[in-house]
C-alpha cells in the first residue's frame, strides 16, 4: 500500500496497530507466539510503502534464531500450506460459511461465463482469495477462524 505521507498512513492504519495472523502462529523453536511489525520506506516519490513483518515474540528464549518472515512471504507459505493439509485444518462454522459462499459465487459466475476450470474445496479456493487480493480486516477474520494451531520452524509452517 503507498501513501503520500505519515500523516495519510495514520489516517488508514491509525494509532493502534492490528495485524492479520498476529494469535496464529507460535515459534516452532522456542514455543513463543508469533508477533509483527510495520515498517515504512519512503520512496523517492514521497510515497511511502509499507512492511509487515512476523517474528517469534522470544519471550520463552531472547536468543531465538527463527528468523522473521515478510508478510507476503507468509501469505504464500500459509496458501501451499492450506493446499496441502486442508483435510486437517479446523476451522470455525463462521469461516466454513464464509467458504462456502465466495466457492458458490465463484462457480456461479464461473458457469455464467463459460469459463471451463476445476474448482479444489471451498476452503482451497477462499484461501487463495483471502492470501492474494483480501484485505487487512478480511484476512484478520480469515485467522481468526482457522482453529487448529500452527507453528513456524526454519521458515517452515507446520502443525502442533
Amino acid at each position: 500500500m503507498r501513501f503520500n505521507n505519515h500523516e495519510e498512513r495514520i489516517k488508514v492504519f491509525g494509532g493502534s496497530k492490528q495485524f492479520a495472523f498476529r494469535g496464529l502462529i507460535k515459534c516452532g523453536q522456542c514455543g513463543a507466539m508469533f508477533t509483527a511489525q510495520e515498517k515504512f520506506k519512503k520512496l523517492k516519490s514521497g510515497d511511502y510503502n509499507r512492511h509487515v513483518y512476523y517474528s517469534c515474540t522470544r519471550r520463552i528464549d531472547p536468543s531465538c534464531q527463527e528468523r522473521y518472515i515478510n508478510e507476503i512471504e507468509l501469505c504464500q507459505m500459509l496458501q501451499k500450506f492450506i493446499e496441502q493439509n486442508y483435510d486437517v485444518i479446523k476451522i470455525t462454522d463462521k469461516l466454513r460459511a464464509k467458504t462456502e459462499k465466495h466457492y458458490q459465487v465463484t462457480k456461479t459466475l464461473m458457469e455464467h461465463y463459460k469459463f471451463d476450470k476445476k474448482l479444489d474445496t471451498p476452503f482451497i479456493e477462499y484461501s487463495r482469495y483471502i492470501l492474494s487480493r483480501g484485505t487487512e480486516a478480511e484476512r484478520t477474520a480469515y485467522a481468526n477462524g482457522i482453529t487448529t494451531k500452527l507453528k513456524i520452524k526454519n521458515g517452515i509452517i507446520l502443525l502442533i
